[in-house]
């Protein structure tokens, strides 16, 4: 399933399995309790899952203090886990690679996006599954020890990378486990780095800016599975906060648009222990609507985001309202991802950061 919240299920891309014959989940292995994850291995690609998604994130700032967001990510769906196809001619067809590529431009408030799709033969798409190496069509995501160099393009924007781990690996859920309903079947594997630090350019159009402060988030997941009916849509939220601390959490919104009790998240201290957070620990209040002219959609924009056992009570509220994903040349589905800013307090005292917030399901013809 893709990503059921661009943090946490594979849930995104796992719905070409719903509407395609030619995709079946059946040869490809189930995501269970106990599989140990190992690394720098499971950074890679596991091609005897049916879906996967590599997501970055970030928030960046020029030498002039001029502020912009990224979205760089790569989905990878499985056609065939044979092993007999372990090597393959160049006309082979294991899996088809998609990506998705957005900037947002906080000062003119204009956002960006671009998307690609290949199959993943005579190696313009791939994965390695030996460490974390992507490439799409000239985009590509590596890590070369801690150190991860990201990089995106198109003809009126690009982007480009280098950014060190900050902060530890992060397992999701149970040791990286992240079950999303009550049948457990419907589940992930789930990671992330909450901060990756760094330096590096982009250009929109003619202009070129130097990236002098880069703070970025990666998420990956994989899986076998799709989400059920009775689940429309997600919310996922990544916080950044300038104490150091980060927090991941998520609701899957069932059918009366409330939680289900599999949502989730994930408190990040300063010192990189995490914290399991379950449904009844957080709450997250919608304060506005925003209207897509493009599409008709209306999601909300501008949530308020509780934790109580940790004192942060925080408004997000986005940098720029126009941050629509309408996918048609790749995923097919349309959702809203974008950059925000965070405000309010924690622990009794005043705190501030980024975020980057997802919300899929709020069309449901796109379900």
């Amino acid at each position: 399933m893709n990503k059921l919240g661009c943090c946490t299920f594979i849930l995104l891309l796992g719905l070409l399995f719903t509407t395609s014959p030619a995709l079946s989940s059946t040869s490809f292995e189930t995501v269970r309790k106990g599989y140990e994850l190992k690394f720098p291995k499971d950074h890679g690609a596991h091609s005897k899952y049916a879906t996967e998604w590599w997501y970055f994130t970030g928030h960046l700032e020029t030498t002039r203090k001029r502020t912009f967001g990224f979205e760089v990510s790569f989905f990878r769906v499985g056609i065939n886990s044979d092993d007999s196809l372990s090597a393959p001619s160049p006309w082979t067809l294991r899996s088809i690679y998609l990506g998705h590529f957005a900037i947002t431009d906080d000062k003119n408030k204009k956002f960006y996006f671009t998307e690609k799709m290949s199959r993943g033969t005579f190696d313009d798409a791939g994965a390695s599954e030996t460490k974390l190496n992507l490439w799409l069509g000239g985009w590509d995501a590596r890590f070369i020890g801690e150190n991860l160099f990201l990089r995106a393009n198109h003809d009126d924007f690009s982007l480009m990378l280098n950014l060190d781990q900050a902060k530890p690996l992060v397992l999701n859920g149970e040791n990286g486990f992240s079950q999303k309903h009550p049948n457990k079947a419907l589940s992930s594997y789930y990671t992330s780095i909450t901060r990756l630090e760094g330096k590096g350019t982009i250009r929109i159009k003619d202009k070129k800016y130097k990236i002098e402060n880069a703070s970025a988030w990666m998420d990956h997941e994989f899986s076998s599975s799709q989400l059920e009916k009775d689940l429309p849509g997600w919310d996922w939220f990544a916080l950044q906060l300038d104490n150091n601390e980060e927090l991941l959490v998520y609701q899957v919104r069932n059918e009366d648009g409330l939680p289900n009790t599999y949502s989730a998240g994930t408190w990040i201290y300063s010192d990189g222990v995490k914290r399991n957070l379950n449904q009844n620990e957080f709450q997250i209040y919608p304060l506005e609507s925003w209207k897509s002219e493009k599409t008709g959609i209306t999601y909300p924009s501008t949530w308020q985001i509780s934790i109580p056992s940790e004192g942060l009570h925080c408004i997000v509220t986005p940098t720029v309202k126009e941050q629509e994903m309408i996918t048609t040349k790749s995923t097919g589905i349309t959702y809203w991802e974008g950059r925000c800013k965070v405000e309010g307090r924690i622990r009794g005292k005043k705190i501030k950061g980024n975020a980057y917030a997802e919300l899929v399901g709020y069309d449901k013809k796109s379900i």
